[in-house]
């Protein structure tokens, strides 16, 4: 537990051990020489549960590749879709991978024309003249949120989880716009 920097209590711990004691030595050497995480040794384990010979031959693929950063999503793409080939779920998970990307470009792309315009151009105050009404929001503001939340999403999808407290701090953000949005 300590080579993976986990802290755990005692019962918590043994659960883990029992866990892990079940992977062979060979394949937790080459999970430990890919430097893959926890959570997705997690999954591994679950797959391999109920099926070995899927797991095995998943972590063949992916060691085939040499892109063990796929392993999680194609995991989880086994276990949604237990008919999948190894290949076809990499597959999945390398396209999920490569939209989760893309929308992160999106959004550095939008951060920096936005830092770069100082905001400019982006959508601001929309209002006629001697409108009281409420501000318009900026549609810059509004689409780098969309960026974020697409490029979130495709994370999620692909298996990704965030910490618990980013996860608690998106539920709230999230319910609060979703409360303003309501009041709109």
């Amino acid at each position: 537990m300590s080579r993976l920097g986990i802290q755990l209590g005692p019962e918590r711990a043994r659960q883990m051990v029992r866990a892990f004691a079940s992977l062979p030595p060979e394949l937790s050497d080459q999970l430990d020489e890919e430097q893959v995480s926890l959570h997705t040794r997690m999954k591994l384990l679950e797959l391999r549960r109920g099926r070995t010979e899927a797991a095995d031959e998943l972590w063949a693929a992916v060691r085939a590749r040499r892109s063990p950063e796929l392993l999680a999503g194609a995991v989880t793409e086994t276990l949604e879709h237990p008919r999948l080939s190894a290949t076809e779920a990499i597959g999945r998970a390398q396209a999920k991978q490569d939209s989760a990307n893309q929308a992160r470009s999106e959004v550095m792309k939008a951060h920096a024309a936005a830092a770069k315009g100082g905001g400019e151009g982006l959508g601001g105050d929309t209002r006629a003249e001697g409108d009281d009404g409420p501000a318009s929001v900026m549609a810059g503001t509004v689409q780098v949120v969309i960026t974020a939340l697409r490029a979130l999403l495709g994370e999620l999808r692909a298996g990704a989880r965030p910490s618990r407290y980013d996860a608690g701090s998106v539920r709230l953000l999230a319910g609060e716009v979703l409360g303003q949005l309501g009041a709109a």
